[in-house]
């Protein structure tokens, strides 16, 4: 029994080893990019910025359009945790819509969970500090991610030519809880957001002026419950509230009504909308019939067992894209 216990746990290992191989091969063996050059060349770059002590990589793909000299939108794209800024390319399929819609889009990279230490999406995965970490003390939670993500968009200003008046939020679980709190710390700089699965962290402040905002969500995601409770991550356990009590504390910060109104929209989608108490930004969701925690319609990384089940009711990215342009358009009339 010694015997076969033994071989067991060494099995048991390999597994846990192979797996480990596996993944760090999808999310860290990242395609080689050049520097972003000082022409605009369509193309997918890097661009590295040093900052707060730390070297931080982003992902810059300037689609075809930046060669007719046209001023274009652009999309900040946030991965999850675990991921990086390519992986988040890929799995949204980013690049290609920023392709056929003609906007730039910058995918960085969170920084490791423990500094000092290389990132391994198993053990070290890379994160926002969005604000829904509690781990006092510790020195991932000394990197201000708000300054650096500001200070990127300033630094790229002057590299890219992109309008300042369509700058849109994106992210994925840990990425969408970062962008909640770019929007409410710096609402000024987000025509609107949109987010897949992301925690709202109860502690962000009230954005100085509503920010036009998409919540996506499976109703089968393992990651993140919609009817909240505990879930088991990689990385450990944690507790989470009701998905749509997150979305009534954003809603509330945003002037919008607390309690929603709801549509189904047939083919398992159900539309929920907080409307604007001031003619303003209103707060929306959708939630998907059988979907887990990967980006819909998008490629996926990990297996079911750990994101949960995938259905092809959404193209997240095609519905994120419309939003987008439906309240540009919506508020250029009401600027008229």
């Amino acid at each position: 029994m010694r015997k076969r216990g033994r071989r067991t746990f060494w099995l048991v290992i390999a597994g846990l080893l192979l797996v480990a191989a596996i993944v760090r091969s999808i999310f860290f063996a990242e395609e080689k990019l050049n520097p972003l050059p000082d022409r605009l060349i369509p193309g997918t770059y890097k661009f590295v910025l040093h900052d707060q002590g730390q070297d931080r990589v982003a992902v810059v793909h300037l689609p075809s359009a930046v060669a007719e000299g046209r001023t274009l939108p652009l999309v900040l794209a946030l991965h999850g945790a675990g991921g990086s800024g390519l992986q988040f390319m890929k799995a949204g399929e980013w690049r290609k819509k920023g392709d056929d819609e003609g906007f730039i889009v910058i995918a960085p990279t969170g920084l490791p969970r423990s500094l000092g230490w290389p990132g391994n999406f198993l053990t070290n995965p890379n994160v926002w500090n969005s604000g829904q970490f509690d781990e006092d003390g510790s020195a991932r939670l000394k990197i201000d991610d708000v300054a650096y993500l500001t200070r990127l968009l300033d630094e790229l200003k002057t590299r890219l030519k992109f309008d300042q008046d369509r700058v849109y939020g994106v992210g994925h679980s840990n990425g969408g809880a970062m962008t909640y709190r770019l929007a409410a710390e710096h609402s000024e700089t987000y025509r609107a957001i949109a987010t897949v699965a992301g925690v709202i962290a109860p502690s962000l402040p009230a954005p100085s002026q509503p920010v036009p905002t998409m919540y996506i969500h499976g109703d089968r995601d393992p990651i993140m419950p919609r009817d909240g409770g505990e879930s088991r991550l990689q990385w450990g356990k944690r507790v989470t509230l009701p998905v749509e009590e997150y979305l009534s504390q954003w809603a509330e910060k945003s002037k919008c009504e607390k309690k929603p109104q709801r549509e189904s929209a047939g083919d398992g989608l159900l539309r929920l909308t907080y409307p604007s108490t001031q003619q303003g930004a209103d707060v929306s969701a959708i939630f998907i019939e059988g979907q887990g925690h990967d980006w819909p319609g998008g490629r996926a990384f990990l297996p079911e067992r750990i994101m949960g089940p995938r259905t092809n009711h959404l193209n997240a990215t095609d519905e994120i894209w419309k939003f987008f342009e439906q309240v540009t358009a919506k508020e250029d009339v009401k600027a008229k």
